[in-house]
């Protein structure tokens, strides 16, 4: 079952937890062959995902699949252990202040925390709450459409006038409030790689070069249409932030807000001729970019899920990158493609964001896994 962004409430024993949750597409996941007669072509249309006793690999296992939630159960021969909380209902409760009423009612034992306002509040009532921070491991960039109406008839000026005109310091002041939440960004790859390079430089903000950029390369009185993701925390704010600092050089951005089931249709469709030309700019996430081998980033590089609009250069370099064994070659090469990604003015690296929590008091052991608990791991939890 397919899933936009929701708020998502997790009853665990007598107790629920609530979070926002994002459900992504999966590249090359494996499916058990068994449940599909051994042919791929009948995932899609399948039902098997839809009823209770699908193959799961983890802890639990789901018992129950209703109009509104999941009913997850605890396996007791799982190779890591029994998990002490037995049964995990995730269901949809709403959004916005919904989620805070149910929280602070005691009917939901924890939720993200997206606001500066919300940290410091929860952060005050320590008494009542425990707070928990863990790397996202997420990149939130913008985007320029290679094919945009009106951005695939600009040059390069035009695109560096674009990212020079941005104050990331303003926009992760603006949109989140606190690098508590998010961190201004200076490269394509997240610091929960090794293969990240601090020293990269990013983009610096100098309007005044902006201003002579744009003029000189036509941008200036342009209208770029801008896309968002609204299911997603803080992308409306970034939006109007970069809507007024392109204001500065001469730009009009209209602004188009989107649900998942329609941003990323447009967002990923260069292959959709029709599609890929309704937007010139937007915001998106690369969300769990850890390890050493780039991650879901190779495909941005290679333009392997859409057109980002990288050379062949930057493409050659990561496609060799990714087949390097000797790790300071590897290095070198990430280094160089680190810099010259930013230097083509594609893709602005935005923020690193933190998966902050708040949760009631007897809930704890919600930082035991470096990857956030409620994507991958729910054993180092308990409800007292």
């Amino acid at each position: 079952m397919k899933f936009r962004n929701k708020f998502i409430s997790k009853r665990i024993g007598t107790k629920t937890l609530a979070s926002l949750l994002a459900f992504g597409m999966a590249l090359g996941s494996p499916m058990p062959a068994h449940a599909f007669d051994n042919d791929p072509s009948k995932i899609n249309d399948s039902t098997y995902f839809k009823t209770p006793g699908m193959a799961t690999s983890g802890a639990y296992v789901v018992s129950e699949i209703n109009e509104d939630s999941f009913v997850y159960t605890a396996r007791d021969d799982y190779y890591r252990g029994t998990p002490s909380v037995k049964k995990v209902v995730i269901k949809t409760i709403g959004s916005g202040s919904t989620k805070q009423i149910e929280f602070e009612n005691g009917g939901i034992d924890y939720m993200r925390v997206t606001s500066a306002e919300d940290l410091k509040k929860y952060k005050e009532e320590s008494d009542k709450y425990n707070m928990y921070s863990i790397s996202e491991a997420r990149l939130n960039y913008l985007q320029l459409n290679p094919h945009g109406p009106v951005m695939s008839t600009l040059s390069q000026d035009a695109r560096k006038a674009i990212f020079l005109a941005l104050d990331k310091d303003a926009i992760v002041d603006f949109a989140w409030g606190s690098n508590e939440l998010a961190e201004p960004a200076n490269s394509l790859i997240t610091p929960d790689q090794s293969i990240y390079n601090k020293d990269c430089k990013g983009y610096n903000f100098n309007l005044e070069e902006a201003k002579k950029l744009a003029k000189s390369s036509g941008l200036e009185g342009k209208e770029l249409t801008y896309i968002y993701n609204s299911d997603r925390a803080n992308m409306e704010a970034v939006a109007t932030v970069v809507q007024q600092q392109l204001a500065e050089i001469g730009v009009t951005v209209n602004i188009e807000s989107c649900d998942t089931s329609t941003f990323f249709p447009r967002f990923f469709a260069s292959k959709d001729k029709e599609l890929a030309t309704t937007w010139d700019l937007g915001t998106n996430g690369w969300d769990s970019q850890r390890g050493s081998n780039c991650g879901q980033a190779i495909s941005y590089f290679t333009n392997r899920l859409c057109d980002c609009g990288y050379s062949d250069e930057v493409s050659g370099l990561a496609q060799k990158a990714i087949g390097t064994a000797d790790a300071k070659e590897k290095q070198e090469l990430w280094n160089t493609i680190q810099d010259k990604a930013l230097e083509e003015c594609w893709e602005y690296p935005l923020t690193y964001t933190n998966f902050v929590m708040v949760s009631q008091k007897n809930v704890t052991g919600l930082d035991g896994s470096s990857v956030v608990p409620e994507f991958i791991d729910y054993l180092s939890i308990h409800v007292d």
